[in-house]
């Protein structure tokens, strides 16, 4: 069962999500935090696939906005899924995972190179094709009464659209790890060291 707004640890009527966040925690929305480390983990990788370190504040801060944005979508799917009833499977990610480096990949080694090239491991991998698999099913979700494609796609970006204000509007970051996705700046208990 859905937590309902009276009962959100979190609901912007309360302000709850202004309190500061525990020690080690970038961003949090209703009982879900994003950490430290998976922020890092997921830098490391977004700097790896992007051509090495930034080399100026605007490449970091675009680096910190990019897996930011990835993080607190993730979540916000994650969050928004049991309300509506859509759930992915493990063998349902496993048959997704399989069939995306099925078709991206002539060959598994190709698959291995590209895991150590981008330093994802293929639990990184796994993740990002769950992730995409429930959002799919949200949308397909979302535009389950339109009669036509365009319809679908009409539906599927309104109900993105109205995700991302709601959950925004619930979600406190960390200040230096500000992003769009943030509905609110908070303070965090110790506080936390600079972002990379």
């Amino acid at each position: 069962m859905a937590p309902s707004a009276a009962h959100d640890p979190v609901d912007d009527r309360a302000g709850l999500q202004r309190l500061p966040l525990p020690s080690g925690t970038v961003a949090r929305a209703a009982v879900m935090t994003i950490t430290r480390e998976q922020y890092d983990h997921w830098r490391a990788i977004a700097v790896a696939t992007t051509g090495g370190p930034p080399r100026s504040g605007r490449d970091r801060a675009r680096i910190r906005e990019y897996v930011m944005e990835f993080l607190l979508t993730e979540m916000w799917v994650r969050l928004e899924a049991p309300e509506h009833g859509v759930t992915v499977t493990d063998a349902e990610a496993d048959r997704a995972f399989e069939r995306a480096v099925r078709e991206s990949f002539e060959h598994r080694s190709d698959f291995r190179d590209f895991l150590e090239r981008s330093k994802m491991s293929e639990a990184d991998a796994r993740f990002q094709i769950r992730f995409n698999e429930l959002s799919s099913k949200l949308t397909r979700h979302a535009g389950r009464r339109a009669k036509t494609a365009v319809g679908r796609q009409r539906l599927g970006d309104r109900f993105h659209r109205r995700l991302r204000l709601k959950w925004r509007a619930r979600t406190g970051c960390a200040a230096r790890y500000r992003a769009r996705g943030c509905g609110h700046l908070v303070p965090v208990e110790p506080a936390l060291p600079p972002p990379s």
